[in-house]
């Protein structure tokens, strides 16, 4: 098959797959459009945990393919609906707080550049968002280019938070974040927030280690300036495979006593990855709190660091979220109960923000 004949193939597949999702969006706007007018609820629990009995399938190797495919599309469709449909409008006011306590609104661009390569940091207008965001939380963007835009919301945490609006920095990784570099100042976007739950700060007068790798870092921002303005005595470490990938210090900086940076290459700072940076910090002296947000082999690995000392952790888990407030059901992660037994959350509304002793830490 030529390479002509096969872009031809996907396009139809791709058509197809588009026709199926707006004919299943429309049948679950549908039911939920029923039952809310019958008084009855529009989440359904059991299907959930029938979802979520899937993907443990899907993971032990015995899910078949075009099941995966199947149940992509109730859940982007259910998403859809949730989204577009009479239940968003009855949990989330436009531009006011709902019942929920939750803003829906179009934020004007103010500022979208490139930081290096392969990073952007966005700046939008959301008065008063600074009064409503605990650090940890995030908020789901439905970016509006003029060519075009993606089919779901996409999930941030900010990187800044002021009175007139907040900044986030994001990786440019595929075809939606590529979307959102075609922003420009003035252009709108969708917002939704706060969503999730965010960080326990400890006690004033304690000592905390920040840890970020990648787009963790900036994220952690927030976080820095909240525990300076609690009198908590803060370091912070900044991961990265190599110096062109290492972002955040502009966040963290103003807002700790000694920020470390590391790369895996040795090519900026210490040489070594964001755990050999935490031990140094751990033995140099004590730490009350330890907070992590960054890949996951990066927080399992801070998690076990923070098991062996004893030392109270947190940590910000990076997951795909369709809906961002616990509908889909897409984010479904593995964590235990008091007695050691296996139990499923939601990184979306029983996270971000996690006690690493809670997390089923597996390779």
């Amino acid at each position: 098959m030529s390479l002509d004949e096969l872009r031809e193939q996907i396009d139809s597949m791709d058509g197809e797959i588009a026709r199926l999702l707006r004919d299943r969006a429309a049948a679950a706007r549908k039911i939920a459009a029923e039952k809310a007018a019958s008084g009855l609820p529009v989440r359904d629990p059991a299907r959930e945990e029938a979802v979520i009995a899937d993907r443990v399938r899907r993971a032990e190797g015995g899910y078949p393919a075009h099941s995966v495919m199947n149940i992509f599309r109730a859940i982007v469709a259910e998403t859809v609906a949730l989204q577009e449909g009479e239940l968003r409008r009855r949990m989330c006011a436009p531009a006011c707080p709902g019942p929920s306590g939750k803003r829906d609104e179009l934020a004007r661009i103010v500022e979208n550049r490139e930081l290096r390569p392969g990073f952007n940091r966005m700046r939008l207008a959301a008065p008063g968002a600074d009064r409503l965001f605990r650090p940890g939380q995030f908020f789901q963007i439905a970016p509006r280019p003029r060519e075009g835009s993606p089919f779901l919301r996409r999930p941030f945490a900010p990187s800044e938070l002021t009175p007139d609006g907040l900044a986030f920095v994001y990786a440019v990784v595929g075809g939606g974040t590529e979307l959102m570099t075609r922003l420009r100042p003035g252009d709108d976007a969708g917002l939704l927030f706060p969503l999730g739950r965010g960080y326990t700060l400890p006690a004033p007068g304690s000592r905390a280690v920040l840890v970020g790798g990648g787009c963790g870092g900036p994220s952690l921002g927030p976080l820095a300036a909240a525990l300076a303005a609690a009198s908590v005595e803060t370091v912070a470490v900044l991961g990265a495979r190599t110096a062109e990938k290492l972002v955040g210090d502009d966040c963290l900086g103003a807002h700790v006593g000694r920020l470390l940076s590391c790369t895996d290459d040795g090519s900026a700072g210490m040489a070594g990855t964001a755990a050999d940076a935490l031990l140094s910090l751990l033995d140099a002296g004590p730490a009350d709190a330890i907070y992590a947000c960054g890949p996951t082999p990066m927080l399992r690995a801070v998690a076990k660091i923070a098991a062996e000392r004893n030392v109270f952790c947190e940590v910000s888990l990076e997951e795909r979220m369709a809906c961002g407030f616990g509908a889909c059901v897409g984010c479904a992660v593995e964590m235990l109960t008091r007695d050691g037994a296996a139990k499923y959350g939601r990184v979306c509304r029983d996270g971000p923000v996690f006690d690493a002793k809670t997390l089923a830490w597996r390779a």
